[in-house]
């Protein structure tokens, strides 16, 4: 395995990797429940603001 792979996959699991990636999450969510219309888009932006939150959850609990 080379040093940047290696480096990645160190990187997945630090709080900055989860910050961005919690970020991205709601990002999806805000995005999909205020600019998407229809049934489709309510339902996923529920779950997606629903896994969101669980993960900013998890990153501020620890």
């Amino acid at each position: 395995m080379s040093s940047l792979v290696q480096q990645v996959i160190d990187f997945w699991g630090t709080r900055t990797a989860q910050a961005i990636g919690t970020v991205v999450v709601l990002s999806i969510s805000a995005y999909t429940l205020v600019y998407d219309t229809g049934m489709y888009a309510l339902i996923s932006g529920i779950v997606t603001l629903a896994v969101g939150l669980l993960m900013l959850y998890d990153l501020l609990a620890e």
